[in-house]
């Protein structure tokens, strides 16, 4: 491979996005209120910003709250925030 292809193929360890999967189980902070009422929240991820909805409907958790991504659907984070 020609060294200017290698350059501009070559990702940055900071610039890796993660996929789904690895988002799952990592620990996230409220940037936005999240709720679980179906008007999808923020939350922030590694630095990474994603909507978020919370697991359980009727709660809200407040810009600073720490969470968990529990899953991914679609786009959005579902996170929970487990035992205070």
């Amino acid at each position: 491979m020609r060294p200017v292809a290698r350059r501009h193929l070559a990702v940055a360890a900071e610039d890796r996005r993660f996929t789904s999967r690895e988002l799952e189980g990592r620990p996230a902070e409220v940037v936005a209120p999240v709720t679980g009422d179906g008007h999808d929240g923020r939350i922030t991820v590694d630095g990474e910003l994603w909507s978020a909805r919370s697991v359980e409907t009727g709660v809200t958790y407040a810009p600073g709250d720490r969470v968990v991504v529990v899953s991914i659907e679609g786009t959005t984070a579902v996170v929970w925030k487990g035992v205070s």
